[in-house]
């Protein structure tokens, strides 16, 4: 949650529109965060201008379950497994 306001804020200053995220390393579940990050930080982050979110997945299968359970439903997010792919897509969206 710390880490999510200092994202949120960064975004708010910056100006951000685009985020590449990077969770590789991520091992485990983290269910409890994934409900928080689903309805509080993405609507925040959305309100807040954010439009694109290349998610780069870890193949820990608990870490991805617990990323997938906090992947708001919309088409901000998209869920990758390299940082290629997600930098590709960042890279093909208009601001």
């Amino acid at each position: 949650m710390k880490s999510g306001a200092i994202i949120l804020n960064l975004l708010k200053d910056k100006k951000i529109t685009k985020i590449l995220n990077d969770n590789t390393e991520v091992n485990g579940p983290w269910n409890d965060a994934a409900e928080w990050t689903a309805k509080n930080w993405f609507p925040e982050m959305i309100e807040a201008g954010l439009k694109y979110f290349a998610w780069i997945i870890s193949r820990n299968i608990f870490a991805e379950i617990s990323a997938k359970m906090a992947m708001p439903d919309t088409q901000i997010v998209m869920p990758c497994y390299s940082y290629e792919e997600a930098h590709r897509w960042l890279l093909s969206k208009e601001e």
